[in-house]
């Protein structure tokens, strides 16, 4: 005998249906409005010249290095997604090696070709969640402090399984900062997330390192308030002309000084339970999922 279902229960259930279109409408709308923050703020960081000399730049393309390093084989095709100011690649460059570098606008593929004529590399503007290549094309791929700002996680590392040959390997590096303190991340990370993520897309984990202490953060920050009381100081035409180029002299002494450092930090922060940054090598599982 059929159950009678009461209007009530029946309320319930439209109720529940449509709070959570509303919550999937609004992840939609905060997905949309942090791409295109990320958007704004890229546009101006890649029509930048000086970007690349940044420490944080050069930080993350050492990190790339380490993780790399002990690779059995030197890679014959390269992918980069989030490519920027094309340093990650720069370190593969060899004349048998194609450079391919993705990124969702066309300001750094410009801006290469520009600036860096000798880094011969194919730009391609694409989302990293819908990747235009074909399977199993590439020995590595480099995806550094991309994947904090995709929305859909998921699809992303399927992309790059999908487009790694049998066997090959993939960097991933990620913030682990609180996603509160920077508004064009839509989530945050640990160790044990971002391993599992990348387990669950059928890439294996095989080499892990830690990144940042709390305690060079906070040199970082000073001295980058130096830096930027030194760019306020540097618009004034007379500073201009009593102190010419300090800045990019300053930048010039700190940032070795930083990167001298680095190693010493990584080591601080493999002790510390939440680092700044994780970096994870990977290797494509050959089975099917």
């Amino acid at each position: 005998m059929a159950r009678e279902e009461r209007p009530e229960s029946r309320r319930d259930g439209a109720d529940e249906r449509a709070a959570g279109r509303s919550s999937v409408g609004q992840a939609g709308k905060v997905a949309q409005d942090v791409a295109a923050r990320n958007r704004v703020v890229y546009e101006a960081l890649y029509a930048d010249e000086s970007a690349s000399a940044s420490y944080e730049v050069r930080n993350k393309t050492r990190i790339v290095g380490k993780l790399t390093r002990k690779l059995g084989s030197y890679p014959e095709r390269v992918l980069d997604i989030g490519f920027g100011t094309g340093d990650n690649l720069a370190l593969f460059a060899r004349s048998e090696t194609a450079l391919v570098g993705v990124e969702p606008i066309r300001t750094p593929i410009a801006m290469l070709r520009r600036h860096r004529p000798s880094l011969r590399m194919q730009g391609v503007v694409a989302d990293a969640q819908s990747l235009p290549f074909l399977h199993g094309v590439f020995d590595l791929v480099v995806f550094s402090h991309v994947l904090e700002h995709l929305s859909d996680e998921a699809a992303a590392l399927a992309e790059v399984r999908r487009v790694l040959r049998p066997d090959g390997y993939a960097v991933v590096l990620v913030p682990c900062k609180d996603i509160e303190k920077n508004p064009l991340h839509v989530r945050r990370y640990d160790r044990r997330a971002i391993s599992a993520a990348c387990t669950c897309a059928g890439l294996m984990p095989i080499r892990y390192v830690a990144v940042g202490s709390r305690v060079l953060e906070m040199v970082l920050r000073l001295l980058l308030r130096l830096a930027g009381g030194l760019e306020t100081a540097q618009a004034s035409p007379a500073n201009r002309r009593r102190f010419p180029g300090l800045r990019q002299r300053y930048h010039r002494l700190v940032v070795p000084l930083m990167l001298v450092l680095s190693p010493v930090d990584d080591l601080v922060a493999s002790l510390q339970r939440q680092p700044l940054e994780v970096g994870l090598l990977v290797r494509r599982s050959a089975k099917d999922l």
